[in-house]
């Protein structure tokens, strides 16, 4: 099978990156629906309008607050739909450059300048996901700590930088390195289509 071209694998790729596109816009929807619903139930608890008591039934439990644990989940569930409505449209932006880039490849003509542009809006993305990552695990903490119960003294959350973040750190500079190799092969192409 050819890698190029209309009946290649970047045909296929480019049909795939079409119906992720379409599952993360369905995804997006859920998760707006889900957050507010929750942000929906929590103003509704806080304001007394909503008994948490009543918020189960045989097959599903939801707990607000658990303190049998000393455990406040608000928190956690806020930063992570926070980071959530980063992650996904930053997502949505990474398969959207992909897909321009993959039409190229169909076009068998994949040495175009805009190639190194979408692999640097790529590489933004992913610094975006990074960075609201890491804000993420702030807001949390941030929230634990403004809203700790008054006999809860000590907070403490996991947090490190593992393999998988240093990792997309180094994803992140070879795709800066080769939107510089894109634009300097358009740029060669262009200076020997002149010489013709």
């Amino acid at each position: 099978m050819q890698m190029l071209g209309p009946q290649s694998m970047a045909a296929f790729l480019r049909a795939g990156l079409g119906l992720f596109s379409i599952l993360l816009w369905i995804f997006f929807a859920l998760l707006i629906a889900l957050a507010s619903g929750y942000a929906g139930a929590m103003v509704a608890i806080h304001a007394g309008w909503l008994n948490p008591a009543n918020l189960h039934s045989d097959h599903v439990t939801i707990t607000v607050n658990d303190t049998d644990k000393d455990l406040l989940a608000w928190p956690a569930i806020t930063a992570g739909f926070i980071g959530a409505f980063v992650a996904v449209p930053a997502t949505m932006v990474i398969v959207r450059e992909l897909k321009a880039m993959f039409d190229t490849f169909v076009l068998n003509d994949p040495f175009r300048a805009e190639n190194g542009a979408h692999l640097r809006i790529i590489a933004l993305a992913l610094i975006v996901i990074q960075v609201s990552d890491f804000a993420q695990y702030y807001i949390e903490l941030l929230l634990t700590l403004l809203f700790r119960r008054k006999d809860q003294h000590e907070v403490s959350l996991d947090f490190s930088l593992g393999g998988d973040t240093l990792t997309l750190w180094f994803l992140i500079a070879i795709l800066f390195v080769l939107a510089a190799v894109f634009r300097e092969g358009a740029k060669m192409r262009a200076e020997q289509n002149l010489t013709v």
